[in-house]
């Protein structure tokens, strides 16, 4: 195919029309030291909000827990008629998820969940964990309350596990499930019991 020279004319003036212009070297130094300079800027700002916004995150997200061996309880309230009560409570919602466990340990078919629908109702807990704060101090009582959320929590889990399917059966992974719900509680009773202990 041959073209006549005024079409080759016509598209060569076309593409250099449609070429980027090219960068002087001034030009291309002020935008090199541009991009340098913005970088730089970028780099310092990200080097002191990236610290800030860590601590900000953790102070609102993050909580040290006093630990169990230095707490120091109120001796009058530990002896009040009411913490007394709550500690026998206490004592019995703990035993209790040892025989729930030494329950399905005999029986993989144990109708545990009535048991925890029963005696471990929420607001009756609930009441318990919250019989017991006089003797605590303020920042034990941060701690131990989300240790007590994490009980009920669990509790709630827990008995949700342990129902029998519509055929009236545990499943194998529905047993294993409630076994370790049971173990994690057991753990979390005993840790909670550690605060209510005299040093």
């Amino acid at each position: 195919m041959h073209f006549s020279p005024s079409i080759v004319v016509a598209l060569a003036v076309g593409a250099a029309a449609l070429a980027p212009a090219p960068v002087r070297p001034q030009q291309a130094s002020r935008r090199s030291f541009g991009a340098s300079v913005g970088g730089f800027v970028g780099g310092v700002a990200a080097a002191f909000v990236a610290p800030t916004a860590a601590r900000a995150y953790e102070g609102v997200y993050s909580m040290e827990i006093v630990k169990a061996a230095d707490v120091v309880l109120d001796q009058e309230a530990l002896n009040s008629g009411p913490v007394k009560k709550a500690l026998d409570e206490f004592k019995g919602y703990a035993v209790g998820i040892v025989k729930l466990k030494q329950a399905l340990e005999a029986n993989d078919q144990a109708d545990i969940a009535s048991t925890l629908k029963k005696d471990y109702d929420f607001v009756k807990v609930r009441a318990t964990f919250n019989a017991l704060t006089p003797i605590w101090d303020e920042d034990t009582q941060r701690g131990v309350d989300r240790l007590t959320r994490g009980v009920l929590q669990d509790l709630v889990e827990t008995e949700a596990a342990a129902k029998f399917n519509e055929a009236g059966k545990r499943t194998p992974k529905k047993l294993a499930l409630t076994i370790a719900k049971l173990d994690k509680l057991d753990g979390e009773f005993r840790k909670l019991f550690s605060y209510c202990i005299a040093k």
